[in-house]
């Protein structure tokens, strides 16, 4: 089975894998979709938490092909894969909060379990949803969508709530999409980019450049935003957003920096500002992005730019990191389209 993995110089690469025996309760999945992450993009950097070996890629449709014990799926079945492992039993899954499983969070795909970059991959039955009404590039938004359903529900948005996201990659640019089908009306990114900025003003987004975002955002809403929505996963947008977020506002880190940001207390003392993470999702979260998926006016495809052969992923993953590349949504399809 040919699989993409994290090599000991930290590159990634084409590997050939032997298969691992199914054990009762799980199914053997065809991957036919995995989307490109962020997470994805930096982890050969992460040495601590993907050593070498490891075959990343957790954004993931695929066809059952083989079960064993299985309940809720069988051969054929068409999944989405829920990606976080959890055991149901510590205080973090009884809350109903499996992102946070202290038995299973290092175990999750394409952490201490193999990822969605391959031709096929073991899981257990309980992290595959039934996705046969969806096509796979549909399906392949649940988990990314899931993400952002755990970002949008750390705080609460009216319609007429003046809201930033930082950042319109795909994390910043699914969230403005999925708080517009939720009803807000005053939505203005912020992204350096001029292919992502363009994309989602053709999206009908309001969108300006970081350099112009201390006046151009108050500008655009006509005062500051009560919300910012930190998507881009660097220390210079957590500075940004606490910047530009109203007095009493709320700002959510969701971008998953690296380096701690330069954040003085006076920029929250002066403010009262209220900064807060969000971090994965949890199973009810999917559930959301599967039904919302499933009402199918999101416009989530509209970010894809392109879906790309496994044989051509080391070459975007540098791509992607180097921080100028025109693509919005890169999706994987390790079996053909």
């Amino acid at each position: 089975m040919r699989a993409a993995v994290i090599d000991s110089d930290r590159t990634v690469c084409l590997r050939d894998l032997e298969e691992p025996a199914l054990q009762p309760g799980q199914a053997r999945v065809r991957v036919a979709r995995c989307g490109i992450c962020g997470t994805d993009v930096r982890l050969p950097e992460m040495e601590d938490i993907a050593p070498a070996g490891t075959v990343p890629g957790h954004e993931i449709a695929g066809e059952v092909v083989e079960t064993r014990d299985c309940e809720r799926v069988k051969v054929g079945s068409r999944v989405a894969v829920y990606p976080n492992r959890s055991c149901g039993m510590c205080p973090a899954c009884i809350l109903g909060e499996h992102q946070f499983c202290v038995n299973g969070t290092l175990r999750s795909l394409g952490l201490g379990t193999p990822g969605g970059y391959a031709e096929r991959l073991v899981l257990d039955e309980q992290m595959l949803e039934p996705a046969d009404d969806l096509d796979d590039d549909t399906a392949a938004f649940a988990e990314p969508l899931a993400v952002v359903v755990h970002v949008a529900s750390r705080v609460s948005v009216a319609s007429d709530t003046p809201i930033c996201v930082v950042g319109a990659g795909p994390l910043g640019s699914l969230l403005a999409l999925y708080l517009r089908a939720l009803g807000a009306e005053r939505i203005v990114m912020v992204h350096p980019s001029p292919p992502r900025r363009k994309h989602m003003q053709a999206q009908g987004f309001t969108v300006v450049t970081d350099t112009e975002a201390l006046s151009a955002v108050g500008e655009a809403l006509g005062e500051a935003p009560a919300v910012v929505f930190e998507c881009a996963g660097t220390t210079s947008a957590a500075t940004l957003a606490v910047a530009l977020v109203a007095v009493h506002g709320t700002v959510i880190l969701a971008g998953g920096a690296s380096v701690a940001a330069p954040l003085t207390p006076a920029d929250l003392l002066v403010k009262e500002a209220w900064v807060s993470g969000s971090f994965s999702c949890s199973r009810d979260n999917f559930a959301t992005a599967m039904r919302t998926l499933r009402q199918g006016d999101l416009g989530a495809l509209e970010l894809v730019t392109s879906t790309i052969a496994l044989d051509q992923l080391p070459a975007m993953l540098e791509e992607l990191g180097s921080g100028g590349s025109a693509q919005m949504k890169v999706v994987v399809a390790p079996n053909g389209p």
